[in-house]
This record gives C-alpha cells, structure tokens and sequence, in this order.
C-alpha cells in the first residue's frame, strides 16, 4: 500500500491561522471548526510546530524540522492519487511565491517541485 502522507513545515511570519486562510482560499475550500479542510480528495490540517527552535531552524541541512508551523495532508480517494499531488504541488509553489521557506516529507516528494523543497535553496536572511 502506498503511503501518501505528506508534511510541509512552513517558515514564514505568517501566524498558522493566516496560513489556513490563505490555503483555504487558494484551494476554494471553507476551513472547518477545528480549521481543517476536508474534501473528496484529501485532508489538510494546520498545526503550529511543538518543535519550533527558531536558532535551529537555521541549521543545514535538517533545521526545517523546527520551523514554527507545519501542514498535515493526507489523502481520502487514493483512486484520485493525481489530483492530490496536484493539491500538494499548488500549496507549494502558493506558499513560495508568498514568500515561505518550506520543505515537504513525503514519500513521493521527487514528484514534487524541487524534490519537496530539499533542492530548493533556502535563504535564512
């Protein structure tokens, strides 16, 4: 069975309620009371990172793990596994052209843009 599971850790002065509403409205999704998004395709929930060190944020190559916030995304029709990579790509590049430093865990992040964001520079300015 695939694992389709995929983490972005965000790093961004956006709060993690900002991120929600912005992926909310790029997607065209209304955010649920536990500010989630559920769809026929996948699932998203935003989380503000426990392990948010922001001296070792900075560190390379793994400082992303302690980035101040993370999204979880999962799938629902695993049938519908090319709209979902859609989504994941689409968050994304948004989240970047917004000025976010991320990178996404994933098990098919070589599908993604910049290998999940691991190829992507990252500017800690």
């Amino acid at each position: 069975m695939k694992n389709f599971y995929c983490k972005i850790f965000v790093n961004s002065l956006m709060s993690v309620d900002q991120i929600a509403n912005k992926i909310s409205d790029l997607l065209d999704f209304k955010l649920d009371k536990h500010s989630s998004i559920e769809s026929d395709v996948f699932t998203i929930d935003f989380f503000n990172n426990k392990e948010f060190n922001e001296n070792k944020a900075i560190e390379f190559p793994d400082g992303f793990i302690h980035f101040p916030h993370f999204l979880d995304i999962d799938i629902v029709d695993e049938e519908r596994e090319r709209e979902y990579k859609e989504v994941v790509r689409k968050i994304m590049l948004y989240l970047w052209s917004e000025g976010c430093q991320l990178v996404a865990s994933s098990d098919f992040e070589d599908e993604l843009p910049h290998n999940g964001g691991y190829k992507q520079s990252i500017n800690y300015d």
